[in-house]
């Protein structure tokens, strides 16, 4: 089943969260997710990979953010995670040559 998650999804969120933290090999600070969790809540992350959900949802996802005034999605993925980028290559995503920079506040 898709759907958005809600505050009453903060539990099952926070283990696909530390999942995801530990596939992409991001430091993971469970009380930094959780403040940071109300803006992260439109990130998506698949956990099954493979079994077709990702490109179920992928089109319900661009219709959504066209409904909402988006006119481009960008997205974010790791260097080394290449399965990740051919599922987007093939839902239609080209890279883009940009670095991300950040830094702690």
């Amino acid at each position: 089943m898709i759907r958005r998650a809600g505050p009453a999804d903060l539990a099952e969120l926070m283990v696909l969260i530390r999942e995801f933290h530990r596939i992409d090999r991001h430091p993971h600070d469970e009380d930094g997710v959780r403040r940071a969790l109300r803006p992260l809540l439109d990130e998506i992350y698949v956990r099954d990979c493979g079994q077709g959900l990702g490109s179920a949802a992928m089109p319900e996802i661009l219709h959504a953010c066209r409904l909402a005034g988006a006119a481009r999605m960008f997205l974010e993925t790791e260097a080394h995670n290449t399965t990740v980028r051919r599922f987007y290559a093939k839902q239609g995503f080209t890279a883009e040559d940009s670095v991300w920079m950040s830094r702690d506040l």
